[in-house]
């Protein structure tokens, strides 16, 4: 069986005194030096598209395969992340927060946090061309299983609409913002019409994975180079029951 990670980002660039939410930064030093190690390792980068084939039993995968995720569009993707990523050969797929492109992710505030600027429209349509992947994290980054059924609907399926018109072609994939779902929020994210919901839940992958309860393995600001490897190869279990639309 293929030892297949979906592996979490956020913000990648050069930060100082971080001490919280450490799992929403990354220093390029130690991003290039991740890539590296994968590529030394035979780590493949796959898209999400051959993740669910995979999980619906039309694709075979290589041995090792990894999907680079990057929630909320942050400008710093564009400047630091994109050219390791050029260099060592891998590709990605960036979750932008729809109603707030070329704005400021502003609900960084709230944690004390500073409100890092987003790509705009310009940026995102430059990187498509490269081959980078979008999808959606909702349109205002809402909690989705706090809001009335009705608003967490027009959330995930405006978003969907918004980015369409946007990247000019349509978007299949869907990050849960804060990680934060159910059963009924995978049912709206289906009816939608998305194919892959993606969690904050750790875990490698496995053919009984729900493609709309994918977990990943977040990468930290004070992750070592062991550190990496460690999530890598050996935290493949997770913490708690993963959800699924079958049971």
């Amino acid at each position: 069986m293929p030892r297949i990670n979906v592996l979490m980002y956020h913000q990648v660039g050069k930060f100082k005194n971080i001490t919280t939410h450490k799992a929403t930064y990354c220093d390029v030093g130690r991003f290039r030096s991740q890539l590296s190690l994968m590529k030394m390792y035979g780590f493949k980068s796959i898209s999400l598209d051959d993740l669910y084939l995979y999980l619906s039993g039309k694709k075979e995968l290589p041995e090792k395969s990894v999907v680079l995720t990057f929630d909320d569009g942050y400008e710093n993707f564009y400047e630091y992340a994109f050219p390791a990523l050029q260099e060592y050969g891998y590709s990605a797929i960036v979750y932008l927060v729809v109603g707030k492109i070329g704005d400021k992710a502003d609900w960084l505030e709230k944690d004390g946090h500073f409100p890092a600027k987003l790509m705009n429209a310009h940026q995102i349509r430059e990187l498509k061309k490269y081959g980078i992947e979008f999808g959606s994290h909702g349109y205002d980054h809402l909690r989705l299983t706090q809001q009335e059924y009705y608003v967490a609907k027009n959330d995930i399926e405006k978003s969907k609409k918004v980015l369409e018109d946007l990247l000019g072609e349509e978007v299949k994939h869907f990050c849960y913002p804060y990680g934060d779902h159910n059963i009924e929020i995978m049912k709206i994210t289906q009816e939608a019409g998305y194919l892959t919901g993606v969690t904050c839940e750790r875990s490698s992958i496995t053919l009984d994975i729900d493609p709309l309860a994918i977990p990943r393995k977040a990468v930290s600001f004070g992750d070592s180079i062991i550190g990496f490897v460690w999530k890598l190869f050996f935290k493949n279990k997770p913490k708690r029951k993963l959800l699924s639309l079958d049971e």
